[in-house]
């Protein structure tokens, strides 16, 4: 797959696997939804199963593995998996927000900066690559990148009193995902290979749930 560009390109409503053409629910919900599911405490096949429930419209590809592929590719807005270069320091980063547990936070970024009311905002009318643009750039005048901020900021280089401060947000604001430490890329790996391991073993039983 091509890397796309979210203002050149027509943003992506279906998959080509195996030159079969598969509807794809695109829009911000869905993914949110992928992504919520991906963070569960539930069985690695079960994720699998339920994000492509989520993901594919009418029928899962027989090729488990290029679906895989597709519905990571897709995550990350057109870039391509296993392509994102070498971190300079391999220490973890932390998780910054949680799709779930920051739902007020971040309905209320969206309202405040972009006039945007996501309660209001359909599926299909915010696709997933325009709600990622949107989110990544949120200004740090809003209530969820300043958390994002505290949950995720350096704390060398500041002053006693800031490390304090960004300590109590830090508590305040935790996430309660048990990886909520780990890289973002790690974890975007991890599942891969996770969905990657069990689809020898579980993929028909999981077309046939679907």
């Amino acid at each position: 797959m091509i890397p796309q560009s979210i203002i050149f390109d027509t943003l992506p409503d279906s998959a080509i696997i195996d030159g079969r053409e598969y509807g794809i629910n695109s829009g911000y919900r869905t993914m949110m939804a992928v992504e919520i599911t991906m963070f569960q405490d539930i069985p690695d096949d079960e994720k699998l199963c339920r994000a492509f429930s989520l993901f594919f419209k009418d029928r899962i590809p027989e090729d488990i593995q290029a679906a895989v592929d597709y519905l990571l590719w897709f995550y990350r807005c057109g870039e391509e998996v296993g392509t994102e270069k070498k971190e300079k320091s391999k220490a973890p980063s932390l998780r910054g927000y949680d799709f779930l547990q920051d739902a007020g936070l971040i309905y209320s970024a969206f309202r405040q900066q972009y006039g945007i009311n996501l309660k209001r905002t359909t599926n299909a009318e915010l696709h997933w690559w325009e709600f990622k643009a949107l989110f990544n750039s949120m200004n740090e005048e809003v209530k969820m990148a300043k958390v994002i901020y505290w949950r995720t900021c350096d704390l060398k280089g500041l002053s006693k009193h800031e490390r304090k401060f960004v300590a109590r947000m830090r508590k305040l604001y935790a996430l309660e995902s048990p990886d909520s430490t780990m890289d973002s890329k790690t974890k975007l790996a991890k599942r891969n290979n996770d969905m990657k391991a069990y689809v020898r073993r579980r993929a028909q039983e999981c077309l046939k749930k679907g």
